[in-house]
C-alpha cells in the first residue's frame, strides 16, 4: 500500500466539493482531473496525485485503484469504489466533504456522523466502523478498534458499544433498530 497522501483538511475538503460540484455539473470527468490538477497547481502533492489517478482511469482503472495507490484516505477511497459501484459518485463527494467540513463536537457525535454514512453507502459494519476509525485521535481511534474486535468475538453491535463506554442512549438505538436514520437522528441530538 502507498504511503499515506498528506493533504490538509481544507485542501482535501475542497477537492472532494469540486469533485462532486463539477460531476455532478455534467463536465466529463477526465476535465475534472485536469480542471482540479490545476487547481491545486500541478506540482503540489495533491495536484500529482489527481494526475495520476486520472492516468489510472485513462488506463481503465476504478477510480478508487489509483486513489489507494496514491495513498488517498481509505475512507474516501470505499467511498468512491461504492460511489462508482451505484453511479453515485459525485453525491458521494459531496456528502463527504459535508461530513469533514461538519464542526469538531463531542467523539461520539462524529463517530455516529461517520458510521452511519459508512453504512448508508451499504458498507458492512466492520468495514464502517474501520473506515470510521480513520477519522479520530488514537485514543478515540483505540476504543472504536476494541468494538471491532468485540465483533469479530461475536458480540453484537449494540453489547460492543456498551463494553467501550458509548451511551446508554446509542447502544439502546442500536440494539432496537440498527438503522441510519435513527443514528442520524441521535448524532444531531448529541452536542
Amino acid at each position: 500500500m502507498a504511503k499515506k497522501l498528506r493533504v490538509s483538511k481544507s485542501d482535501e475538503i475542497e477537492f472532494c466539493e469540486l469533485m462532486g460540484l463539477l460531476l455532478s455539473s455534467g463536465v466529463p470527468i477526465l476535465d475534472v482531473f485536469d480542471t482540479l490538477a490545476t487547481h491545486f497547481e500541478r506540482e503540489s502533492s495533491l495536484g500529482r496525485a489527481i494526475l495520476r489517478v486520472k492516468q489510472g482511469v485513462c488506463e481503465g482503472k476504478s477510480m478508487s485503484v489509483p486513489m489507494e495507490e496514491m495513498g488517498f484516505a481509505n475512507s474516501l477511497c470505499a467511498t468512491v469504489t461504492v460511489g462508482e459501484a451505484n453511479g453515485l459518485l459525485d453525491t458521494c463527494f459531496i456528502k463527504y466533504a459535508v461530513l469533514l467540513r461538519e464542526p469538531k463536537h463531542s467523539d461520539e457525535k462524529k463517530f455516529f456522523q461517520f458510521f452511519s454514512f459508512f453504512l448508508d453507502l451499504g458498507l458492512n459494519t466492520q468495514k464502517s466502523l474501520m473506515l470510521t476509525a480513520e477519522h479520530f485521535g488514537n485514543a478515540f481511534y483505540k476504543r472504536i478498534m476494541q468494538v471491532v474486535q468485540h465483533i469479530d468475538n461475536r458480540q453484537p453491535l449494540a453489547r460492543a458499544l456498551k463494553l467501550e463506554g458509548f451511551s446508554v442512549v446509542a447502544c439502546c438505538l442500536v440494539s432496537a433498530n440498527s438503522n441510519t436514520p435513527a443514528l442520524n437522528r441521535y448524532a444531531d441530538l448529541i452536542s
